[in-house]
């Protein structure tokens, strides 16, 4: 978060509009222990003033559940059987199209894959 915070800082003092940082969090298993306490404080405003999206993609044996607890925003689930190729393709497509759309516009935009392709959107209820 302190580079968040010194990053973010610089840009504005250079005279830059700054949009909420954002994480792509991409795996494929399960997180050791301790990552709840670190992701809260990671995103809680009131300690991180510029706490980060963060947008999970899971493929292979990764953990719906676990996912969805990560997240901020979206959690989106290789379909079974997507090789794990296919779907990083599909991830770093998504995530090229999101960054390359929010530098042409005043806000963030947010390339979800396409229903049919590789991913799936798994609910959660802050999204």
């Amino acid at each position: 978060s302190t580079t968040i915070e010194s990053d973010v800082d610089s840009l504005k003092s250079e005279g830059y509009s700054v949009l909420r940082p954002c994480v792509y969090f991409i795996t494929d298993g399960r997180p050791g222990d301790g990552w709840k306490k670190a992701r809260d404080q990671w995103v809680d405003k009131s300690i991180n003033k510029y706490a980060p999206n963060i947008i999970c993609f899971g493929v292979a044996d990764a953990d719906e559940e676990i996912l969805k607890r990560l997240t901020t925003r979206f959690t989106f689930m290789a379909d079974r059987g997507t090789s794990t190729a296919n779907a990083l393709h599909e991830v770093m497509r998504g995530i090229t199209s999101s960054v390359v759309s929010t530098t042409r516009g005043p806000e963030a935009q947010l390339s979800i894959p396409a229903a049919g392709e590789s991913f799936r959107v798994l609910d959660k209820e802050n999204q």
